[in-house]
């Protein structure tokens, strides 16, 4: 899915800025983002038969668009983005590798 060109007020993405938006601990957590994203009223056994039916937004289209947000909104990137791409440094220094580097240009 090419969030870029769906960035529309009921799309994913959307949706998950909005939570980004007025649940911060969703910034940093992936199962709090997938709990205010998808439906409470419904039982376990008929969510996951909703979700393998395509009933509801894989959660892989989730997490994306949550990563599109915080590339597309600095301020709602949560404390452990940061760390994150501060270990990536690292573990690329380690290995000799730029972050820019990929298995294809190796």
């Amino acid at each position: 899915m090419d969030f870029s060109e769906n960035k529309g007020k009921n799309t994913v993405y959307e949706k998950v800025k909005r939570i980004m938006e007025r649940y911060p601990e969703a910034r940093d957590n992936y199962a709090y983002l997938d709990f205010q994203f998808y439906p409470s009223n419904i039982s376990l056994s008929d969510f996951f038969i909703g979700l393998s039916e395509g009933n509801y937004s894989s959660i892989e289209s989730v997490h994306r668009a949550r990563r599109m947000v915080e590339e597309d909104f600095p301020h709602l990137r949560g404390k452990t983005y940061e760390k994150r791409h501060i270990k990536q440094h690292q573990v690329c220094e380690s290995i000799n590798l730029t972050p820019i580097d990929t298995i294809e240009s190796l």
